[in-house]
Parts: C-alpha cells; sequence; structure tokens
C-alpha cells in the first residue's frame, strides 16, 4: 500500500483491485524502542537483541487485529478491512472516516454534558463494549482520545491495541492516558479484563458530566483525591454518581466487574428519570411522544358515547348479607314459635292432674270417695 503519515496514523489509498481505489486509514506495527526503518527499503527491521521480542509482538498485533477484522459487530467502532503483511511488519487497515475525537467533540460543546446527553451519546457505545466483551476483546485503551464522533454524532471506538501497548512491564513503552488509564495498567502483574474497560469508560463520564478530568490512577494509590461527581456538579443523579465512582475503585475486586453491571447501576433510579437503553427512532417517529419509564403519565380517558348510559353493577355482597340475616331471623322466629308450642300442650295435663287431685281429697260432703 501507499501510504503517508499524519498525526502518526497512516492514511492512503488501499487497492481492492485494479479498478477500485478507496481512502483508508493504516494502523502499522513499528515499534520504536526495540525496532527501526530502513531508508532505503521501508522495511521495519528488529534491533540488535530483539530480535524474539519483535516476531512475538508482530504476531499478537496480527493476530489481533485479523481477530477484529471478522468481528462483525461494529456499528460503533470504526471497521477493520483488512490485515496486511509488508515490509517486514503488519499493517491493520481501518475504513476511512471523517470523525473528530470525543475529546474536541466535547470542548466545543461547552466542556461538559448533562445526565441525558451522555445517556443518549454512550449507550449504544455501551452495547458495543458489552458485545466486545463477550467475544473476548479488551481495549484496554479508552479515552477522549480513542473515541470518535463521526458527522451524524455517533461515538465510535478506535485506537485498539495489545496489552502491550497499554500496559507496562513489556519491551516497547506503553500508551498511557492520564486520568483515564486503569491502576492494573501501571504494574507489570497487573490483571487486565473487562473490569479495566469499565474503570476507563466510567472516567471519560466522569469528565463528560462535571469538566473534570479526574485524578491519575497511580498517584490515587498514593492519596485518593477522587471527588463524586455529584459534587462538583449538583445536576448530576446521586446514582449516576454512585456507579461512576463503583466502576473507579482502584482494587479490581471491589470494583463494577462488567459494562453490564456499571449500567444497570447507572440506570437503576427512577429519580433520575433513566430507561434502559431502545434503539433510536426513526425520523417518522420522531414526532410521536416518547414515555419514558419512572415518569408519572397522565391517564387519558376514553370518551363515551353519546347516549351510552352507564352500566349498574349490582352489590352482591351487599345481598348476601340481606339473605344471610333473613335466614337466620326466621330461624329464630320458627325456634321461639316452636318453643311456645311444646309450652301450650304440657299445660292442660297440670290442671287435669290438679283438678282430679281436688276432686279425691275434698268433697262437699266431708266424704272421701275411691
Amino acid at each position: 500500500p501507499l501510504f503517508f503519515i499524519i498525526s502518526g496514523m497512516l492514511i492512503g489509498l488501499k487497492k481492492e483491485d485494479t479498478k477500485k481505489e478507496e481512502k483508508v486509514f493504516i494502523y502499522e506495527f513499528m515499534p520504536q524502542e526495540i525496532a527501526h526503518r530502513n531508508d532505503l527499503t521501508l522495511e521495519v527491521v528488529p534491533k540488535s537483541g530483539f530480535d524474539a521480542q519483535y516476531k512475538c509482538l508482530l504476531t499478537d498485533f496480527f493476530d489481533f487485529f485479523e481477530a477484529l477484522r471478522n468481528f462483525h459487530h461494529d456499528e460503533n467502532m470504526m471497521p477493520v478491512l483488512d490485515v496486511l503483511s509488508d515490509n517486514k511488519t503488519v499493517y491493520a487497515v481501518y475504513k476511512y472516516v471523517k470523525t473528530i475525537s470525543y475529546g474536541e467533540y466535547l470542548s466545543r460543546n461547552g466542556g461538559e454534558f448533562t445526565w441525558p446527553q451522555v445517556k443518549k451519546l454512550f449507550m449504544p457505545l455501551f452495547t458495543t463494549l458489552t458485545y466486545l466483551h463477550s467475544n473476548g476483546f479488551i481495549h484496554r485503551g479508552i479515552s477522549p482520545e480513542s473515541i470518535r464522533v463521526n458527522a451524524k454524532g455517533q461515538l465510535l471506538l478506535s485506537h485498539f491495541g495489545t496489552a502491550s501497548l497499554y500496559t507496562r512491564g513489556s519491551v516497547i513503552t506503553p500508551e498511557f492516558s492520564s486520568g483515564y488509564s486503569a491502576p492494573e495498567t501501571y504494574v507489570s502483574s497487573g490483571w487486565l479484563g473487562e473490569w479495566t474497560d469499565v474503570y476507563s469508560v466510567a472516567a471519560v463520564l466522569y469528565k463528560s458530566l462535571t469538566g473534570t478530568l479526574p485524578p491519575p490512577a497511580d498517584s490515587r494509590s498514593e492519596k485518593d483525591q477522587l471527588c463524586p461527581p455529584e459534587n462538583l456538579e449538583q445536576n448530576v443523579p446521586s446514582n449516576v454518581s454512585d456507579a461512576i465512582m463503583n466502576a473507579m475503585i482502584l482494587s479490581v475486586e471491589y470494583r463494577t466487574q462488567s459494562i453490564d453491571d456499571f449500567t444497570a447501576e447507572l440506570l437503576e433510579s427512577v429519580k433520575s428519570n433513566t430507561m434502559l437503553y431502545a434503539p433510536p427512532i426513526h425520523e417518522e417517529l420522531k414526532t410521536e411522544e416518547v414515555k419514558i419509564a419512572g415518569t408519572p403519565q397522565k391517564k387519558e380517558s376514553r370518551p363515551q358515547e353519546k347516549g351510552r348510559k352507564k352500566s349498574f353493577r349490582i352489590p352482591w355482597g351487599l345481598v348476601a348479607c340481606f339473605v344471610v340475616v333473613v335466614i337466620l331471623i326466621g330461624i329464630v322466629s320458627f325456634l321461639f314459635r316452636y318453643t311456645e308450642l311444646l309450652g301450650l300442650g304440657n299445660r292442660p295435663k297440670k290442671e287435669e292432674t290438679s283438678a282430679s287431685s281436688s276432686e279425691t281429697s275434698e268433697d262437699p260432703n266431708g266424704t272421701s270417695e275411691y
């Protein structure tokens, strides 16, 4: 490929065939600490004593970008079109997309955004990051410079690199982003994973919401002066502030472990007027009202048809109580009447006994009768 260098990135023409040419970004593997370029042949040659390290890193570079090239979920990332081996090095060929860095985009918009603005910008990017992580990819170098903004205002991930590019302890000098690089990248024994990207993207949100650059992770290990975002900007919801602080915990063990967990913490409170991310609405639907979960909605009353009477609901509970009371009254009345009848049937027998007894004991003539 023919190329020239602009700001450290190779820009040139990639020839697909003899009839078609397209403008591309070309990312060259050129570790200056262990290699140099032959000015005549333009070949990259390892320095004396670094042949093994050069070949090892070159293989890592090729394998990483070859796998990334086959990654098809590229809606919010700079797509890798090809990986080429030439001049004793490797070139990762990116599709040319006219963008600016997110850092510049933030500066052009006053240096900070509100939470609703940040949410709209970053939720699609979180979806791409989650998919990357689920397929074994770790970015390791997320910062306002590695996030690009296209003409539509969409965020795109770029500047992917192998672990050696963003981790101390390698033979090449790592590329740290002060305030955004996770603490484990500063030590050679640091264990990098999804949590590494969680820290970096949370730091980008910190800067976006407060306009303040978070202190570098290596300095925080000596004296942690990270201030909660809600203390710097009162409009930041408390749950969002807490989510960012949890994602920027220095200890990997206690830090938020995944982008999914981070997203859940950001969106967990109805007070922040948030909802789970939904795909963008098409232009023809933008005029329709969008209802947000957690916001009280006024129920619309259905218009009643003219001349239609309201339906009357029979109070069956009261009817049942009334029937039970009537039955009880009937039972009590029956028992009372039955008792009276029993009493009247016994009374004549008592009077007859009494009369016969008086007849035997008393005689008007003074005589007894057998």
